[in-house]
This record gives structure tokens, C-alpha cells and sequence, in this order.
């Protein structure tokens, strides 16, 4: 009968959110704001580009434990994948991007005494690779928040 109820509340929806769930969600959307998904979305990092705020990335990217997982089993499954995604352009940005001169917070791609014009293969390929998983990022953001924020009734 217990398993009938739960089957029955997870189709219908009708069980309640956990307030670590809804807290867990108010604290990623604090962390990977609005800005920062439209600069992943929209930035091309062949060119220089002023932080805009990456620390909560590279928080996010650094979570482990239960304190920042889910505890509805679907949105933690989606968040773990989503979670993968973050680390995976953290890494990228962190092992790829570089301070620009003495610019405060401005940071590229190319070698100090590289052509942004006519970049080599190897900074080409930098440039690529976070093109293409910052956008990646952000429709794997995008389609969790659709799917938590119905989960959580929001």
C-alpha cells in the first residue's frame, strides 16, 4: 500500500517539495545568475572579456556531498548531469583563459605575444572548446531550471 501511495504521489505531483530541495534550487540560481548563463550563451571567447562573476562556477563546480545534492531522486539525477557540465568548463576556463596584461579581471585566450586576429591551431581549438561548452552550459541550465522549477511547484 506504502509503495502504491508513493507511486501515486510521484505521477501526480502531489507530494510536497522538501525545503532542502526548494533552498538547494534558491542557492544554484544564486550562484549561476541570469548574467552569467547570457554570457555563456552569447561571449565568444576569442575575445577578451572582463570576469563577469565566474566565482559561483567554480563553487558550483567544486560541490561534493549531500548538503548539495537533491533529495527528489529526478532532480538529482538531472542536477548531477548538469553538475558534470559546470565542472567540465570550469576546468576549461581555468586550464584556457589567462589575465589580460595588467587589465584588472580581464582575461583571453591568446598568448601574450599571439595575434587575436589570426589565432594559431592550438588557441583556435581553446577557443572552440569553451564556445562550445559554455553553450552547452547554459542549455543544460536552462533545461533544469524548467524541469526543477515544475518539480518544486514554482
Amino acid at each position: 500500500m506504502a509503495a502504491m501511495a508513493w507511486l501515486f504521489a510521484e505521477i501526480s505531483g502531489a507530494r510536497e517539495p522538501s525545503q532542502h530541495d526548494l533552498k538547494l534550487f534558491e542557492i544554484i540560481t544564486a550562484k549561476l545568475p541570469e548574467r552569467i548563463l547570457d554570457f555563456l550563451r552569447n561571449h565568444d571567447f576569442g575575445a577578451s572579456y572582463n570576469d563577469p562573476g565566474f566565482a559561483g562556477v567554480y563553487d558550483v563546480a567544486a560541490w561534493q556531498g549531500p548538503r548539495q545534492e537533491f533529495i527528489d531522486k529526478s532532480l538529482q539525477k538531472r542536477w548531477g548531469m548538469v553538475q558534470i557540465e559546470v565542472t567540465k568548463f570550469a576546468n576549461g576556463l581555468s586550464l584556457n583563459t589567462f589575465p589580460e596584461g595588467n587589465a584588472d579581471n580581464w582575461f583571453t585566450v591568446h598568448p601574450t605575444h599571439g595575434d587575436p586576429e589570426i589565432p594559431e591551431d592550438f588557441v583556435q581549438r581553446r577557443i572552440d572548446l569553451l564556445n562550445r561548452t559554455a553553450t552547452e552550459l547554459a542549455g543544460h541550465v536552462d533545461t533544469f531550471e524548467r524541469f526543477a522549477r515544475s518539480r518544486l511547484k514554482l
